[in-house]
């Protein structure tokens, strides 16, 4: 969606080195946007490839949240583009793993929840098909869209971190 509030990506670079924003309304000071040396390296890989890797869930206790998750959702919302993030799991002390590979795709960057939908069932039936899961694939749907989001008086005009999530994710 072309007609609405976006942040400049020049803006999200800059929170994510804890620079103010030169435009008001990217970040927040109760989000934590600034990143550490191995979160800058993990965001600039992101850029490049279209999607974020991290391990686990990306949270930082010190921070009492995922600052690298914030910023590349940011920088979707600045680009116009879904945000997909492949959460990875962290192996275990006798090598194994306890837990799944975990793909989300959140779709709320795109500012267009009247499609929402639609896009989601694409995106699964795509997926499915592309990796051959059709039976050995957990897909869990966690749709916090704003009930609000089609109020034509705000929408699209609010900062990324005040939608809620559209999001899928699959697990394997």
């Amino acid at each position: 969606r072309e007609d609405c509030w976006r942040p400049d990506v020049s803006d999200v670079e800059r929170i994510s080195w804890g620079m103010p924003a030169k435009k008001k309304g990217t970040g927040s000071r109760g989000m934590p946007h600034r990143l550490n040396e191995d979160e800058r390296r993990s965001f600039d890989q992101a850029r490049r490839k279209g999607f974020l890797e991290v391990y686990g869930s990306a949270w930082r206790s010190q921070r009492r949240d995922a600052p690298l998750i914030n910023s590349y959702r940011n920088l979707m919302d600045a680009r116009g583009r879904p945000m997909v993030v492949l959460h990875k799991s962290n192996p275990n002390s006798s090598g194994g793993v306890d837990v799944l590979d975990r793909l989300v795709v959140d779709l709320s960057p795109l500012r267009l929840p009247e499609e929402f939908l639609r896009v989601e069932l694409e995106l699964k039936e795509k997926v499915m098909k592309e990796m051959n899961l059709e039976g050995g694939l957990k897909i869990d749907d966690e749709n916090d869209v704003d009930e609000n989001a089609d109020d034509e008086e705000s929408e699209g005009n609010e900062p990324i971190l005040d939608l809620g999530l559209s999001d899928d994710s699959w697990e394997n």
